[in-house]
């Protein structure tokens, strides 16, 4: 846009401005002087005090009288009028539920009649920076605060008109922005939660397999090293003694049998071999035929592959202890 026709827009804005401004000092004259009269006439008081009240109406009213004003002249800008009209439709609908608020940045262009606008939304928390134009976040109607910025609009090509404009645009769009705008947070929190959730169960896979290592290079080691001198010593007693070093080292292999079991609780051992391998095995401890379809089955880390390898070996006992059936399938 020509800096021609935006200075004709400013005019315009100057024009309308001034329209406005003339219609409410006639207006204002108006009501002092029916105040006045009726003061003076009516209640019977004296010139002064009748002046008086009358000013002290008018002061009062003048200023609601300029808002009026103001938007009566706006409704002669018919595109403008047209423009807000089709934005508070739209946020209707949206209330309605028959749209979605993230199509606002499209309808706002339309309104604006300005391809280039970009509709930034402002999370919670976030400061409103400065941009071409914006719109703080207050219901209409309420005083806005600096900390109530919900959205920034950048205009294409400015002047006072288009600015103008997108200001009312803005109020009228005050619904599908907020809801977008807490769409967005939303969808944010809840990708965080997901990211959060992810490194939380990583976190979990790095410690079972500590744990497993520590199971199985540490006390188990110790314990079978224990065992195997015990057998060296029982070689050396009485036959008496010797079945109690039995009995002890007896009780020693038990121990190494649970303290496996339970390493392979928290990570099964089959998993070292990877998913398909873990399944197989499974498949063959099954006391009744399962169908298992595990074919180009894709790498999804340690993390899915041991969740997967748990919802199958779950089912598979399930379906034995619940089911009676003569036949799985799992693929």
């Amino acid at each position: 846009m020509t800096n021609a026709t935006q200075a004709l827009f400013d005019v315009d804005r100057l024009l309308s401005d001034t329209t406005a401004w003339v219609f409410t000092l006639l207006l204002s004259a108006g009501v002092f002087r029916a105040v006045g009269y009726v003061a003076g006439r009516v209640v019977d008081m004296g010139p002064g005090l009748s002046s008086g009240v009358a000013a002290f109406v008018t002061a009062l009213a003048i200023l609601p009288m300029q808002r009026h004003v103001t938007a009566w002249v706006g409704r002669v800008d018919r595109d403008r009028h047209v423009a807000v009209a089709a934005v508070e439709r739209f946020a209707a609908e949206v209330r309605a539920g028959r749209r979605e608020p993230e199509e606002i940045e499209d309808v706002l262009r339309e309104a604006q009649q300005d391809a280039e606008v970009d509709l930034q939304l402002a999370l919670p928390g976030e400061a409103g920076a400065g941009s071409t134009a914006r719109w703080w976040g207050a219901r209409p109607g309420l005083r806005s605060r600096p900390g109530d910025v919900i959205a920034r609009i950048r205009l294409g090509w400015e002047s006072a008109r288009a600015r103008r404009r997108i200001h009312d645009l803005a109020r009228a769009a005050w619904v599908p922005i907020e809801v977008s705008r807490l769409r967005l947070g939303l969808r944010n929190a809840l990708g965080e939660v997901e990211a959060s959730r992810g490194r939380l169960l990583e976190a979990t896979m790095t410690e079972r397999r500590r744990l497993e290592r520590d199971l199985h290079d540490g006390a188990q080691q110790r314990i079978v090293a224990t065992g195997m001198r015990l057998r060296l010593l029982q070689e050396r007693l009485a036959p008496a003694e010797a079945a109690e070093v039995n009995a002890a080292v007896a009780e020693l292999r038990d121990t190494v049998d649970e303290l496996r079991r339970i390493a392979n609780g928290i990570r099964p051992a089959q998993l070292d071999d990877g998913l398909a391998p873990a399944l197989a095995a499974l498949q063959a401890a099954c006391p009744i035929p399962v169908d298992l379809d595990v074919a180009d089955l894709p790498e999804v880390g340690e993390v899915r592959t041991l969740t997967a390898y748990l919802l199958v070996s779950e089912a598979l006992a399930n379906a034995l202890k619940h089911a009676h059936a003569t036949r799985l399938g799992c693929g």
